[in-house]
């Protein structure tokens, strides 16, 4: 009888664990499905380039999974992942997109220089 139990304690802590794993795993998953579809749309909208749409995932999930935060100057203590979200939103556009015709003068956003 009790090594019976114990054998069953045995199953159900490998259970526990393997769902624990699992749940873990769907977690990370939509951790990264959500930060992807910032980027994308950042991407979108122009204000991140292409060439860096990986580092800035990589960097993203790990501020994600670190959960550390941030003291500023006006005594905010602020979620460092919400901080760079924030910050990514409040970039200006980086390339210009649409079509431009010839002869067209394509503004740059930043410091309103003509090209």
């Amino acid at each position: 009888m009790r090594k019976n139990l114990q054998k069953r304690k045995k199953v159900f802590k490998e259970k526990l664990k393997e769902k624990g794993e699992e749940l873990r795993q769907l977690q990370e998953e939509k951790i990264e499905a959500e930060i992807k579809q910032f980027v994308e749309e950042k991407k979108k909208e122009g204000k991140l380039l292409p060439k860096y749409e990986a580092d800035v995932v990589t960097f993203m999930k790990e501020l994600k999974k670190q959960g550390k935060t941030v003291n500023f100057s006006e005594g905010k203590e602020k979620n460092m992942y919400e901080w760079f979200k924030e910050f990514v939103d409040a970039l200006p556009v980086q390339v210009p997109s649409g079509e431009v015709g010839k002869g067209e003068i394509i503004k740059d956003p930043i410091e309103k220089r003509v090209f």
